[in-house]
């Protein structure tokens, strides 16, 4: 993601990154096969750790509060870091097509806790959010999180297309992560 067209434009419109150089990475494995979400829960846990060392290294407070963006499983991962005994303070989730599945519900009512705004953004014919939704149990389908603050629908999108730099300039949606928050944010990448 450092040198990503999405990265370059975050830091031109002024975001701060916990470290720029050294971006948080896990192994993007789908897992999520009814209940069984050890990667993700594993991945969350580093991710807490993550955020809590670079701030130190950084020299800020390691409760200090961060903005948190998620690609599509990314989110599961964020959840897991954020519904921890030792979690993550997070002034800003932004989930971006991340699939909504049941068996994270008791995941998310956790992490809900500790996020003051929630942002979740969604398109129609997003066939990969649908299929990230599959084997958790249940045979319903939603893209809109039910406990986020605000459930952003844009139109004729991809999965992969919601993370372009200019429909994020365009909608202003850089302004959750503005260093005004004084806080900085950690892209949730993966490999």
């Amino acid at each position: 993601m450092p040198g990503s067209p999405w990265c370059a434009e975050a830091f031109r419109q002024g975001c701060a990154f916990v470290n720029s150089l050294d971006p948080f990475w896990w192994t993007a494995n789908l897992d999520g096969i009814i209940g069984k979400n050890r990667d993700w829960e594993a991945a969350g846990a580093q991710l807490r750790w993550y955020v809590q060392a670079k701030l130190l290294v950084c020299g800020q407070d390691a409760h200090e509060t961060v903005h948190l963006v998620a690609h599509s499983h990314g989110g599961a991962v964020c959840g897991y870091a954020l519904a921890a005994e030792e979690p993550v303070t997070v002034q800003t989730l932004i989930t971006v097509a991340t699939p909504v599945r049941d068996d994270m519900q008791h995941v998310w009512e956790l992490a809900r806790r500790r996020v003051a705004l929630w942002v979740h953004i969604y398109t129609d014919g997003d066939w990969w959010q649908w299929l990230g939704s599959r084997f958790d149990g249940s045979f319903r389908f939603q893209r809109t999180m039910p406990l986020a603050d605000y459930n952003l629908f844009v139109s004729g999108e991809s999965h992969g297309s919601l993370m372009t730099p200019t429909l994020w300039t365009d909608r202003a949606w850089w302004a959750w992560l503005q260093p005004e928050s004084g806080q900085p944010a950690v892209p949730v990448l993966s490999s």
